[in-house]
């Protein structure tokens, strides 16, 4: 056997250990303790490695491999249903460090490393599907918010100007505005306290010009067209920016998506909440049993249709963002979710609110894989919402759905419980108390053969 260069190990299972190592020649190799005897070693080829190999199992059957390429990028190779897969390369590159990966549980694996930038970067699989790159950093997200005129409409509102500044950027953190939105639905993630207000800009183009629409998107693409361009006539650089709001001084339409946000200057934090969602690639949550959008009122995508509440300088703030939307864009502290450590189990577990991140304790909980629990109060963001409750949500497609209980109402109370059956057995969820003053609720949690 060839010298070993910093082996690392694995088991999926009783009986049964993998060994990995760099070899000298450059490849991937492997040895195996199977049926009391060891086997190999064998070259799994792939030369020549960066790093050296680091593996992980989520579960019988299956390892998976991974390892920086000469070139910096994150590559894998992986053991499914009695062959070897791969090397497929998963990008992300230049890595600053040997990737490391981990499991909590079947068919996820995430996979961490140091950047060059310094920074601790993430990628993970989830639900079949690679997510990623992203930076644990906290980010700062820099929104440019461009402040739009018509040609037949050239009034430029000294007042709106001012009241863009104050609920979009950092001179107005504390207010309840929406840097400070921003920061506590992404569990500290995301700064938009840099962001900045350009104009008055003028777009040459008269009101009548636009024809945009929910049936038109192709009319608001144009729109942020002409913003943008015009923007960048008058000395802005976008590229400072991950993305733009364009404030008009009529009101013209009301939306967001990947390009950007566009409204008036009539702002209320909640809703134009929702359209920076979207560029933040947030769809519009659910409830279980429907197709139908904006059908969870304790989420902020679900936007006119939610729980609200009355601000004095804002009009309208709230509510917060669910947990699994939370989870979707990778601002939920998943060391902060408990996760069973068995498939099957009975458990009580006390969780503390959503949004008040500071206190210790567990945020959210996870159930059969599938479901997020999580405790709402009836404070900040969440002041509207009818009273203090365990919400339980599923997540598809992008997309959040609120779950019933056996009662029929979504926001489970004390005695309440929720019931589902999840690879044929049944996984519940039961309140067994609600103490608000403590911030503090206790559920049962059972998944059963």
């Amino acid at each position: 056997m060839k010298r070993v260069l910093k082996p690392f190990a694995v088991s999926w299972g009783p009986n049964h250990v993998d060994v990995f190592w760099r070899g000298t020649d450059g490849a991937l190799w492997h040895r195996w303790f199977w049926q009391g005897k060891w086997n190999g070693p064998e070259s799994l080829g792939s030369e020549p490695l960066g790093s050296a190999p680091v593996p992980v199992s989520w579960g019988p059957n299956h390892v998976d491999v991974f390892w920086r390429g000469t070139y910096g990028a994150l590559w894998h190779r992986w053991f499914w249903q009695g062959k070897w897969n791969g090397p497929e390369s998963l990008g992300s590159e230049p890595l600053g460090s040997a990737p490391v990966p981990v499991s909590w549980g079947p068919d996820h694996v995430d996979v961490f490393w140091r950047g060059t930038d310094g920074a601790l970067w993430h990628r993970w699989f989830w639900q079949g599907n690679w997510n990623g790159p992203e930076s644990l950093a906290r980010k700062p997200s820099r929104w440019a918010i461009l402040l739009c005129k018509f040609t037949d409409v050239p009034i430029e509102p000294i007042d709106d100007r001012a009241f863009c500044e104050q609920v979009l950027t950092g001179a107005g953190s504390g207010s309840f505005n929406l840097v400070d939105y921003f920061r506590d639905v992404s569990h500290g993630n995301l700064d938009l306290s840099d962001s900045r207000v350009f104009g008055w800009i003028a777009l040459g183009r008269n009101r009548g010009e636009y024809a945009g629409s929910g049936s038109n998107p192709a009319g608001r693409d144009q729109l942020l067209q002409w913003a943008k361009q015009a923007a960048v006539a008058a000395g802005v650089d976008l590229n400072d920016f991950f993305n733009v709001v364009i404030c008009t001084n009529t009101f013209v339409d009301f939306f967001g998506g990947p390009g950007g946000a566009v409204t008036d200057t009539k702002i209320r934090p909640s809703t134009l909440a929702q359209e920076m969602g979207h560029a933040y690639g947030l769809a519009h949550s659910s409830m279980d049993g429907s197709s139908a959008e904006y059908k969870d009122p304790w989420d902020v995508m679900s936007a006119n249709n939610s729980w609200m509440t009355a601000h004095p300088q804002y009009e309208l703030i709230g509510p917060g963002l669910n947990a699994w939307n939370m989870r979707g864009r990778g601002w939920l502290d998943e060391s902060r979710v408990w996760k069973a450590n068995a498939n099957i189990y009975d458990e009580t577990v006390e969780l503390r609110p959503l949004f008040h991140y500071a206190l210790p304790g567990f945020i959210a909980a996870e159930l059969a894989g599938e479901f997020l629990i999580e405790f709402r109060t009836r404070d900040g963001w969440d002041a509207g919402i009818p009273r203090p409750a365990i919400l339980v949500h599923r997540f598809d497609n992008n997309i959040s759905f609120i779950m019933k209980g056996t009662a029929g109402q979504q926001d489970l109370e004390e005695s309440d419980l929720f019931e589902a059956t999840v690879g044929g057995r049944l996984a519940q969820v039961q309140v067994i108390s609600i103490e608000p003053e403590a911030q503090v609720a206790t559920i049962r949690l059972t998944w059963q053969s």
